[in-house]
């Protein structure tokens, strides 16, 4: 009952509000010709509210929350070919709406809450967007075309009651954009992380290089083998590679020793880097395989843990250890 109340006098203040805003700014109405239009009184409005700004703010936030929620749930890469119905379900909504008409959307008052909405929709939609992609170019790309597409697109809306636009005009302006954008990453439905369209040629690094299965200690340089094998990946149409464990390790790699270099059998970091860059060169992505829900015994915080037992700082680290048996 509270809830319904609170409800119907913010509802009446946005009416009034709307109102003013037709004849005058913001910042030129009071407080009690507010209250006197929307018929109730000033201690009323300072339960709700500590200024008129505070409730504008509210006011044109009754109609940003749902325009940005229906244009996240569409997101970017439908949002071109979904532009009719994305346009249709707003423009519906600011319509019908009983406390907001376009005049208010376009008050010069209420022009630092659109900027703010037009922020937050940017920032979702960007934000959802790179969780596709861990490029910094390609990220930043994305960015810029999805601050053109919505500035656009509200800028559409903001027109549509003083140039008469209709549903033809934004079918013809969506069609358009598809027409242009769509072969732009982007906006294309079988937008995917670029693994999953990836031919992986997988190498357990260990083996392939003739490693000896105990780690023995040598520093030999191995893991440039690799390099000698890049044209054999291409020609078999593969453009990216899956390394099994390359972690300093105590035998076969899954026991991993230290996570942050290259295993000594098969060479050093550097040798490693060369590998990856050559890969690169050829556009060939890497991922590696790591293993990181257990360790082998040559571990630091392994070996601290049979040194110091229930004294050790990481005897946490690990389950189902019965340290008697050690």
């Amino acid at each position: 009952m509270e809830d319904t109340r609170v409800n119907k006098t913010k509802q009446s203040l946005f009416m009034a509000l709307s109102s003013l805003l037709n004849e005058k700014e913001l910042k030129n109405i009071t407080i009690v010709e507010l209250c006197k239009v929307a018929g109730i009184n000033k201690s009323t409005f300072y339960l709700h509210y500590k200024d008129i700004y505070e409730c504008g703010e509210d006011m044109f936030h009754q109609i940003v929350t749902p325009v940005v929620e229906i244009v996240n749930k569409n997101g970017v890469i439908n949002s071109i070919n979904n532009l009719p119905e994305i346009w249709e379900k707003i423009m519906d909504l600011v319509l019908n709406h009983t406390s907001m008409n376009f005049h208010v959307a376009n008050s010069p008052s209420l022009a630092p809450f659109l900027h703010k909405a037009v922020d937050e929709i940017i920032e979702a939609l960007t934000n959802d967007y790179m969780k596709t992609t861990l490029n910094p170019e390609e990220q930043k790309n994305a960015k810029a075309i999805i601050t053109f597409f919505v500035n656009g697109f509200l800028g559409v809306i903001e027109q549509t009651e003083k140039q008469g636009l209709t549903i033809e005009n934004i079918n013809y302006l969506a069609d358009k954009l598809q027409g242009g954008l769509n072969d732009n990453r982007l906006f294309k439905e079988d937008n995917k992380m670029w693994a999953e369209e990836s031919v992986f040629y997988q190498i357990y690094p260990l083996g392939f290089c003739g490693a000896p299965f105990e780690n023995d200690g040598v520093l030999t340089s191995r893991i440039l083998k690799v390099n000698d094998w890049i044209p054999h990946i291409k020609n078999m149409g593969a453009n990216a590679i899956y390394f099994s464990p390359i972690f300093e390790s105590d035998t076969h790699g899954y026991n991993t020793r230290d996570y942050r270099k290259l295993d000594v059998r098969l060479g050093t970091n550097d040798d490693f880097k060369n590998v990856c860059d050559n890969l690169h060169k050829e556009g060939i992505k890497i991922v590696l395989d790591g293993v990181f829900n257990h360790v082998g015994r040559g571990f630091f915080a392994f070996q601290d843990v049979l040194q110091n037992r229930e004294n050790s700082r990481y005897k946490d680290w690990f389950a189902r250890i019965a340290l008697k048996n050690f």
